[in-house]
């Protein structure tokens, strides 16, 4: 992977199962979501919510994660979702 693409700074997540016409818009300090069904949403918005907590710098700034560091949050957490519902 190039030096370029090796951290993320923003997130952004599209909901795609959304059938009942509402447009469903969230955006934090450092992701914006988009769509989807409001369970959906609401899954992915904690998910953002969580990599944001993880990974903000006490001075408030985006950390930069590090691709596989992400994947391994979003993977965890994915996990606690599905076994909590």
């Amino acid at each position: 992977m190039t030096e370029r693409w090796s951290s993320i700074s923003r997130i952004v997540a599209l909901g795609l199962d959304g059938t009942d016409g509402h447009r469903r818009v969230t955006r934090g300090p450092f992701y914006q979501i988009y769509d989807g069904s409001e369970q959906t949403h609401e899954v992915l918005m904690r998910l953002c919510m969580k990599v944001e907590a993880a990974s903000t710098a006490s001075d408030g700034t985006m950390k930069f994660l590090r691709v596989d560091d992400l994947v391994s949050l979003l993977q965890r957490e994915a996990d606690s979702i599905e076994n909590a519902g």
